[in-house]
């Protein structure tokens, strides 16, 4: 096993369901169902642990990828993230 020194943290673009009910019909929701707009969904996790002395955080370049999506698939998952109308 693997142990990160220093602080890390583990945060996500949306939360998840973990057996919550959902209204209006309180029935248990798992995963991240379209369409459910709960406070454990659109809560976004910020979880910090600290473990020994922070590592030097120091400024770089930045590295372009090769990966291009188009805009109506980004529109469409920000879509079913709630985020676009």
């Amino acid at each position: 096993m693997t142990t990160l020194l220093g602080r890390t943290v583990v945060t996500s673009d949306h939360g998840n369901m973990i057996g919550d009910r959902a209204a209006p019909v309180p029935i248990r929701e798992w995963g991240h169902p379209p369409g459910i707009y709960t406070k454990e969904l659109v809560t976004i996790p910020w979880l910090v642990h600290d473990n020994g002395e922070r590592r030097e955080i120091v400024s770089g370049e930045s590295v372009a990828t090769d990966a291009a999506v188009s805009s109506d698939v980004v529109t469409k998952r920000l879509e079913n993230l709630g985020y676009v109308d």
